[in-house]
């Protein structure tokens, strides 16, 4: 795992941190944007499917929260080259990934 962290760019290294270090799914990093943070909590409410954005989560929860590292969390986010939308994770469009799409990079 450090080894794909040192070589990650900062857009990987955001999602290897939200999925290792904070447990989300692939489809639930995917769908994290600014409203999520509260603190240094996450509200996990949507995610990324193969059919878009949608509400809830897997298996019909509505919403988890997970705890982060604020200052972890922040440095990464920092270190992103200009958003140009709400997500965190987007493509070099400024566009939300799509799942499949983000797949098939790892």
């Amino acid at each position: 795992m450090n080894r794909a962290i040192a070589l990650a760019g900062p857009r990987e290294k955001l999602a290897l941190y939200l999925g290792s270090v904070c447990g989300l799914r692939i489809g639930e990093a995917l769908a994290v944007n600014d409203g999520c943070l509260s603190g240094n909590r996450l509200k996990i409410s949507a995610r990324v499917n193969s059919v878009g954005l949608v509400d809830g989560l897997k298996h019909g929860a509505k919403a988890r929260s997970v705890t982060v590292n604020i200052n972890e969390l922040n440095k990464l986010l920092r270190a992103l080259p200009d958003r140009k939308s709400e997500f965190w994770i987007e493509s070099s469009r400024g566009k939300r990934f799509s799942r499949n799409h983000y797949r098939s990079g790892i």
